[in-house]
């Protein structure tokens, strides 16, 4: 299992199986351009290939509807893991399937298992 650091709060985990990509964003801002990422940093795009993506909450420098676009362009089959309905609906709208957990709701995902908080 391998877990990438890619600024603030996105982290890419590896297992043997599955690819999670956390609280996404993957601009060179954040916060609504309130805040810049230091050190600068440069994501590839194609190379995240998320099979799943979670969204912890909807606080903006979480959840970012500019990134959560791009990536329904390039990994569209990726699933959207939040607790947050206001989530849920903005990412079913860009073409997402999402699952909407609970606390403490165990999610089995191929070679690994999720917990919740």
């Amino acid at each position: 299992m391998r877990w990438t650091w890619l600024g603030h709060a996105c982290w890419l985990l590896e297992s043997a199986d599955t690819r999670i990509l956390f609280d996404p964003v993957l601009g060179e801002t954040y916060h609504d351009g309130v805040f810049v990422f230091s050190p600068r940093r440069q994501i590839h795009l194609e190379a995240l290939e998320p099979d799943v993506i979670v969204v912890t909450h909807r606080h903006p420098d979480h959840f970012d509807l500019p990134s959560l676009a791009l990536l329904a362009e390039q990994v569209p089959s990726a699933l959207i893991i939040t607790s947050d309905e206001l989530i849920t609906g903005a990412c079913e709208r860009l073409g997402f399937e999402v699952r909407t957990v609970g606390d403490w709701q165990r999610i089995r995902l191929p070679g690994l298992d999720l917990l919740t908080t």
